[in-house]
């Protein structure tokens, strides 16, 4: 149990937050270890009360909270895939001052996304803090869209181009525009300053109009949780497990909801050098007002080591999703994975994957990928490989050769080839020396060129310097030098400081001609810890 209450004597608003929670946790072993169980059951509710003043305007702002941040670089923004975005807290810590690792610098591809969890609670206003006023020239630089979306993979764009307001005294984005109620909301950053910009939190509201002096509400979220695992060993070689979640509550939108999560497998490995795993999961959604989903998938796994020094994996997998009992879409995927040692100093990883998908109309595929040009069909299939190649030259000198190829045909068409190489050379164990080179094509057109040169020297136990120079050659053509410095003075004390200059070519959109944009900056830090 807790209970806070803040109170802001610059809107002379107030709110006072009560949270309980409670978990039961039980679990055993029976049968000479064979069989396992585990259950748990966990509550919590927690309840807002708030009054805002209202305005000038007759309009109040109440802040609709944030359950998640979620923050990465991702070039296709209408799918947000496992791993593509992690979690930062510090968006979302009601702090806006201390910056949360989340910045841009010009180097826009793949963009910045920022999504944050708002489980259907009426939004619309965004205010999304820097860590010091950038000026109106710097802000007017920037251009966002808003996304949406009810599950948190599959987005649809909701506004190309946000329009905003930068407050100078205030250093945040102000983003108004109409209503909009989504579990999960994504600002993209498609366009940057080439100066650093860090941003420290991000706000959500929802502006209401009012003849009172003052706008109360009260919100309040519960939650209910079960889990059951089942785990029984019917031989050394033969074994199964089994997992059931049942959750059920409200969010702060007064929607109900109710999800059914269950996942079976049975695990097989007769010898040493072989091991497979054959899994159905089924995870089901109900929310108020909205159809109900769910999705089925069927796994198959496979792991040999034929000889020694080879490692293969194969998988198999098929997804199907369902809306109101409403087949949408098949999914199905075949990987093989190898990884093996071809000499006492050469590594190789290669990744070959292959997938189709067949949708049930054209309807489900625009809403995931957006309008389609002509007569696209409901099919797409894909195809793709990854070869890593690691070679230990000499001693003190790696070379790492990346190649990735990704092809998808049928609805969806694209073709991207990815190579990049890279050289790291320990000269001493003073002097360290990193050098990369990337070459990128899509649908066999050159999509641009990047280079990173790095050199590192620590000339003593407590000093560290590091210089490095990043050119960009695409679109807009983006050069980067840094020079980095850290002095740790004693066991509790270090100085950091760091100098960049970045420089920027692109086209004038007023004059039709090349032009530099051009920025440099100095940074100082001093860290006491104790």
């Amino acid at each position: 149990f807790n209970r806070t209450q803040q109170n802001d004597n610059v809107t002379f608003g107030e709110t006072t937050a009560t949270n309980h929670f409670a978990r039961l946790d039980s679990s055993g072993r029976f049968f000479d270890n064979r069989l396992s169980l585990g259950f748990s059951q966990q509550f919590s509710t927690s309840q807002t009360d708030s009054s805002t003043a209202v305005g000038a305007g007759g309009f109040a702002l109440i802040k609709q909270g944030i359950a998640q941040v979620l923050v990465g670089k991702d070039d296709t923004p209408l799918i947000s895939d496992s791993g593509e975005m992690s979690t930062n807290a510090l968006m979302s810590d009601s702090d806006v001052e201390v910056v949360s690792g989340v910045y841009t610098d010009g180097f826009d591809n793949p963009p910045l996304n920022i999504a944050f969890r708002v489980d259907l609670r009426e939004v619309n206003r965004i205010f999304l803090y820097t860590e010091k006023n950038i000026g109106l020239v710097t802000a007017s630089s920037f251009t966002m869209d808003l996304y949406g979306s009810m599950n948190g993979t599959d987005y649809q764009r909701i506004q190309q181009n946000v329009s905003f307001i930068y407050d100078s005294v205030k250093k945040r984005f102000d983003i108004a525009m109409g209503s909009v109620s989504f579990r999960w909301l994504k600002l993209v950053v498609t366009g940057s300053p080439v100066q650093r910009v860090d941003f420290t939190e991000i706000e959500t509201y929802s502006q209401v109009a009012s003849s009172e002096d003052f706008v109360s509400r009260k919100d309040k979220t519960v939650s209910n949780i079960s889990d059951l695992n089942v785990g029984y060993k019917l031989s050394q070689a033969l074994g199964m497990t089994y997992n059931l979640s049942l959750e059920n509550g409200n969010y702060a939108s007064e929607i109900d909801y109710s999800r059914q999560n269950q996942i079976g497998e049975m695990r097989w490995a007769p010898w040493e050098y072989f091991s497979s795993a054959f899994g159905v999961s089924e995870n089901m959604e109900k929310i108020e007002g909205l159809p109900e989903t769910l999705n089925r998938a069927y796994t198959l796994r496979v792991n040999s080591l034929p000889v020694p020094s080879v490692d293969l994996n194969l998988g198999l997998s098929k997804t199907e999703r369902y809306e109101e009992k409403k087949l949408l879409s098949t999914s199905y995927v075949t990987g093989l994975y190898t990884s093996a040692a071809l000499y006492p100093d050469l590594d190789a990883n290669l990744d070959l994957t292959t997938g189709r998908t067949v949708y049930e109309s054209i309807s489900t595929l625009t809403t995931i990928f957006g309008p389609l040009q002509g007569n696209t069909g409901t099919t797409t299939t894909d195809y793709g490989s990854r070869l890593t190649l690691t070679a230990r030259l000499v001693p003190r000198l790696t070379a790492d050769l990346i190649n990735d190829y990704q092809k998808i045909q049928g609805a969806v068409g694209t073709e991207v080839l990815d190579n990049k190489l890279t050289l790291n050379w320990r000269v001493s164990d003073i002097l360290s020396v990193l050098a990369a080179v990337g070459k990128k094509w899509e649908n066999w057109q050159s999509a641009g060129e990047d280079g990173l040169f790095q050199t590192t020297v620590a000339p003593t136990e407590n000093t560290q310097f590091s210089f490095s120079y990043y050119v960009v050659n695409d679109d807009n053509d983006l050069s980067r030098y840094a020079l980095n410095g850290s002095w740790a003075i004693g066991p509790h004390l270090t100085l950091q400081g760091n100098v960049f200059y970045v420089e920027r070519e692109q086209e004038s959109f007023v004059f039709g001609a090349q032009g530099a944009d051009t920025d440099w900056q100095i940074r100082t830090q001093l860290i006491a810890r104790f």
